[in-house]
């Protein structure tokens, strides 16, 4: 219901308003046609390297349309990029979901299913809706994919409860994710997870004297460093070489979160 008037109009009409969404069109026309010329002309390592791999000029990286580029593929414009603004929101409230019923069957009373299940959808529902969400919503397409990270503290929670290698490569896999589509969430996410640690230090010191989990910390450096982290390193350089990358004093008031963005309706948030 709540995506009326936009789900029945999604060959004729694109979601959002100002210029990011056009952009966002543009952006993957011109990167799924690059990624095709590159492999048509026997260049497609070359392509991968300074996409992905941080090799070029110093740029703002822009990868966030390469996790849903199969639906680009399969649906192409305008239907792709509303497809992807209403699976965001379901995802999102679905990821935020996942997290609640674990931490709720974790920490709280295991035999209260209904309990369980009933905060879990709340929380859901209340993330997926948040003004914050729904004013990134407008053209942000990065900034407006909250869904990865519940995801991450989840397997964050879960490998420091018991590592296993492939909750280690499905964490690194979801952080490149949460890094190519918005890298300033990946840093507060960061940021977080050391408050996290620091608070889980106990059980660190027990696991700290196993070998295996010390394996899965040095796969988890390792994969980090060599798959996520080159992508963002154009950007490095180009926040290190310039002062012009200041949204200025009107756009940082507009897109900025504070904390009544948890209370106040969309309409009166600062960011519309």
């Amino acid at each position: 219901v709540m995506s009326l008037p936009a789900a029945t109009n999604m060959t004729s009409h694109i979601i959002g308003e100002g210029g990011d969404p056009w952009q966002t069109l543009w952006r993957f026309e011109y990167k799924y046609e690059a990624l095709l010329s590159a492999a048509g002309d026997g260049a497609l390592l070359e392509f991968v390297r300074n996409e992905f791999w941080g090799r070029g000029e110093a740029r703002l990286v822009t990868l966030s349309v390469w996790p849903w580029m199969p639906v680009y593929a399969l649906l192409g414009n305008p239907q792709a990029y509303n497809v992807i603004w209403l699976v965001s929101f379901a995802l999102s409230g679905y990821a935020m979901y996942l997290l609640a019923r674990w931490l709720l069957g974790e920490y709280g009373q295991k035999d209260a299913v209904m309990s369980r299940e009933t905060g879990a959808i709340i929380a859901g529902i209340y993330y997926q809706l948040l003004p914050f969400h729904v004013a990134h919503a407008y053209g942000h397409f990065g900034a407006m994919q909250l869904q990865w990270l519940p995801i991450l503290v989840l397997l964050l929670l879960l490998t420091l409860k018991q590592p296993t290698t492939w909750r280690t490569v499905g964490f690194v896999v979801v952080a490149t994710l949460q890094v190519w589509t918005e890298h300033h969430y990946a840093l507060w996410f960061a940021l977080a997870a050391i408050v996290l640690l620091i608070w889980k230090r106990a059980r660190l010191a027990v696991l700290a004297r196993s070998t295996a989990f010390r394996y899965q910390v040095l796969l988890a450096i390792a994969l980090l460093v060599a798959v996520t982290l080159p992508s963002m390193w154009p950007t490095v350089q180009l926040a290190a070489a310039s002062n012009d990358l200041a949204l200025g004093m009107a756009q940082t008031v507009r897109f900025s979160a504070d904390l009544f963005a948890f209370v106040v309706p969309a309409p009166f948030h600062s960011a519309l």
